[in-house]
Parts: structure tokens; sequence; C-alpha cells
């Protein structure tokens, strides 16, 4: 949206048996990496865009931030959704705020009013990285610094692509 790019057709890509799904791409674009806000987004935009409120549904939106993911990583025995023999990938909510009451669907509230502050823990393959807003076992600086280098990383990728394109 910021872009200008106009709008994906989600709902007719789904029921032409396409796997969509949502990521972010961070606030080096202008945008975050809030999934939250991402699901609610996509399933508000759809919606609206259609004038039809039955679109792009809770559970839909859910799916295409989670299982959906997985799968168009080919990852989905892996990750993606909670199983027995799945990496325990999982952010645990407090639903006792302000913006999670009153529960009358949980997927709705997942979608329509968490936010990032929602999230009480974050466990990445079983083990507890985030827990109360303090990650656990990590630093700050520690996690800036390697976020720094992966995007020089990738900006030198992005150049070397760029110069081979051009010598086509």
């Amino acid at each position: 949206m910021r872009l200008g790019c106009g709008v994906s057709p989600m709902t007719k890509l789904v029921n032409a048996g396409i796997n969509v799904c949502l990521g972010t791409d961070g606030q080096g674009s202008g945008d975050n990496f809030s999934m939250f806000e991402l699901m609610r987004i996509a399933s508000y935009l759809q919606k609206g865009v259609n004038a039809d409120s039955n679109l792009l549904d809770s559970y839909d939106a859910l799916k295409m931030a989670t299982i959906n993911g997985a799968k168009a990583l080919g990852i989905e025995n892996k990750t993606g959704s909670i199983e027995v023999g799945k990496n325990a990938d999982l952010n645990i909510l407090f639903f006792r705020s302000i913006n999670m009451y009153p529960i009358n669907n949980p997927i709705d509230n997942i979608v329509y009013n968490a936010t990032d502050d929602e999230i009480e823990t974050t466990i990445i393959n079983g083990k507890i990285v985030r827990e109360k807003n303090n990650f656990v076992n990590l630093k700050k600086d520690e996690l800036l610094n390697s976020m720094e280098q992966i995007r020089k990383n990738m900006s030198k990728y992005l150049e070397k692509a760029i110069k081979d394109s051009s010598k086509r």
C-alpha cells in the first residue's frame, strides 16, 4: 500500500488453489516486522476492496501467516503448525490485556486485536528466547550488530546481482 502497487487479489488466488502466505520485509523498506498488523491489514483490505465482510476471515489470515508460509518455503513438515514432531516455534500471548477483551473468538482476537505487546513468551525450536519482553541469553547490541552484518551482506549481494544482470 505504501508504494501504491495496488492490492493483491488474495481471495481469487486462494480460490484458484494457490498457496498464499504473508511475510514482512521489515523497517528497511518503511514497514515493520509485526505479523499481527500484517494479518489484520490483509484481512481488512480483502474485505474492503471487495465490499464483502466474509472474505479472508481471521482463520485464513492466521493460516497465511503460519502454515502457508511454511509450505511456501517447503518446510511445512518441520514448522508452521503446532504438532508432535515439529519444531516448537511459537508465541504465547497474554490474553488478559485491554486489547484482547472481550474474548469471543480467540482467533479473531489474535488477528484483529493482538499487537506485539501481547507476546508474553517466544519459543524457537523448544527454547525460550524472549520472555516478558526481554530476550533470554541474547544481548540487544549483539542482535543489532548481527542484523547490520546481514544488511551489509545483502547489499553486496544485490549490488553484484544488479551488475551481473546489466552485463546480459
